[in-house]
């Protein structure tokens, strides 16, 4: 499908997204704190503030150009005369204006920005060129071939938040030809955009009869840990773990269930594995994973007591799995059991069948 990770969410502040797409990125990309996040928050600045997305920021308001309504289609899109001020309009409104200004930005027009930036800059400053290129190396497999396309801005990009509408299940796979660092970045800031939207409807009271909202994350390890979280040995910022760990705390006020998938729980940050309640693991053999599972499931991680847990781990047979699921005030229901879960038999979609159900995306 058409997606454009720029695009302003409906429910979402322009600033909040702007903000949390440097540090998602940056910390997924590992780029450093100090420079590297602070120079593509910068450059993501100005491509918004020159098309006038931050509806809210004074560089916007006084300006000439987007500080006011402009055209036609701004003025019938937001029922407001042409050229009034974005200081009269209602919050509203001025969202509105801001997702459809962001519909023409991508990610090219920000590896434009940053390369740009990179042409201006003394030879001599091979401190600073090394930090643009650092950010252009990891914007290089969203801008070119493919997937050029399918991330780049138009209106006919499909709008994140209405992927499972009406309410459904809608399964995102991240690109199997894409790297690492392309998957996981997608695929974690897909998860970062639907929660928040949920958090936004959830405080504005849009549609307060919709269901939860639940979001499986598939290979989490490379989500939330990145390909390098936290950008090296630099300190200060907010890495990915910290976001989605806070997202994992508050996700149930906000009717948000928050699931993780990984062969590898050691690899998922303690912040997110402490606010995971409900447990289900198969075969593990790992030391370190059998480790959190063990306490996950109220035993001894350590010493002689409840060893015989820990050998049992390396010796499930295939098929089953211990599931754990302590939300109850029923003690015995706490407890542990060992289980056979049912196969669901679903064949999987071919790309003929995907396209005649669904339609094809247009590149």
């Amino acid at each position: 499908f058409r997606w454009n990770p720029l695009q302003i969410g409906r429910q979402i502040n322009p600033e909040t997204q702007w903000r949390a797409f440097a540090d998602i990125f940056g910390s997924i990309a590992k780029l450093g704190v100090r420079r590297q996040k602070q120079e593509l928050l910068q450059a993501l600045r100005n491509v918004y503030v020159r098309a006038g997305v931050l509806v809210d920021d004074p560089a916007v308001r006084q300006d000439p150009e987007w500080g006011c309504v402009r055209g036609a289609i701004e003025a019938s899109l937001i029922q407001s005369p042409t050229g009034t001020a974005l200081s009269a309009l209602t919050p509203e409104q001025r969202q509105a204006l801001a997702v459809h200004r962001s519909s023409v930005i991508g990610l090219a027009d920000l590896y434009e920005e940053v390369q740009l930036k990179l042409s201006q800059i003394p030879p001599r400053d091979t401190m600073l060129s090394g930090v643009l290129e650092g950010i252009l190396f990891r914007l290089n497999p969203l801008v070119q071939g493919a997937a050029s396309h399918q991330f780049a801005a138009g209106t006919n990009a499909t709008p994140l938040e209405d992927l499972s509408r009406p309410w459904g299940v809608t399964i995102i796979e991240g690109g199997i030809f894409l790297d690492d660092f392309g998957k996981a970045f997608l695929l974690g800031w897909a998860g970062w955009h639907l929660y928040t939207d949920m958090v936004a409807r959830r405080v504005h009271e849009v549609g307060g009869d919709e269901p939860l909202l639940q979001i499986y994350f598939e290979e989490a390890n490379k989500i939330f840990g990145g390909t390098g979280d936290g950008g090296g040995e630099e300190e200060g910022g907010v890495t990915t773990s910290q976001r989605f760990g806070d997202m994992f705390r508050d996700a149930r006020k906000y009717r948000c269930r928050l699931h993780v998938v990984t062969q590898a729980p050691s690899l998922i940050p303690q912040d997110i594995i402490s606010s995971c309640n409900n447990l289900v693991v198969g075969f593990l053999k790992n030391p370190k994973d059998k480790d959190i599972v063990l306490s996950a499931l109220a035993r001894s991680e350590r010493g002689f007591h409840d060893e015989e847990w820990r050998r049992f781990l390396t010796n499930e047979n295939i098929g089953m799995a211990i599931g754990r699921f302590p939300y109850t005030e029923n003690r015995e229901l706490q407890q542990p059991l060992l289980f056979k879960p049912l196969m669901l038999s679903v064949p999987e979609p071919t790309d003929g069948e995907i396209e005649q159900r669904l339609g094809r995306a247009a590149l």
